[in-house]
């Protein structure tokens, strides 16, 4: 049974720690506990998990600064849930971008969706989640949601 406890300890403590980074908790020094963030509250009303909701928010704050209205794509993009995501085929997610307008590229740029993504897309498919890193698994969930 320790091993059991060292194990739940680890996985509480590591969720604690990605709350609290990712802004959804704060301590409450007068209580001596940790309580719910306004995005901690919404994040949990929605249903939405909470790295989904972590990365949704940076994509807003993002876009807050530097949204592209010339096109209606980046509007688009950022209203499709990240789980909503077709899976298109690498060929497909190729033959799009190279289509896309001036305006449009500019949109897949600023989210990140950039020529050598899709190029690794079409040349090795998607990712193996045990093999990728973070950075490469989410550049790909992007590219999927901006090509849906």
């Amino acid at each position: 049974h320790q091993m059991a406890y060292e194990e739940v300890h680890k996985a509480a403590k590591e969720a604690l720690v990605f709350l609290r980074q990712s802004s959804f908790i704060e301590w409450n020094t007068a209580r001596n506990c940790f309580r719910p963030t306004g995005l901690g509250v919404a994040s949990a009303a929605s249903a939405i998990a909470p790295r989904e909701a972590a990365e949704t928010c940076e994509e807003l704050g993002s876009a807050r600064r530097h949204v592209v209205l010339d096109s209606p794509l980046h509007v688009i993009y950022l209203a499709i849930p990240h789980r909503g995501a077709l899976n298109l085929g690498p060929t497909v997610h190729q033959q799009i971008y190279t289509r896309l307008s001036r305006e449009d590229l500019s949109v897949a740029e600023l989210i990140g969706v950039t020529e050598a993504v899709v190029m690794t897309m079409y040349r090795t498919g998607p990712p193996d989640p045990k093999r990728s890193s973070e950075a490469s698994l989410r550049a790909y969930e992007r590219a999927r949601r901006f090509f849906t």
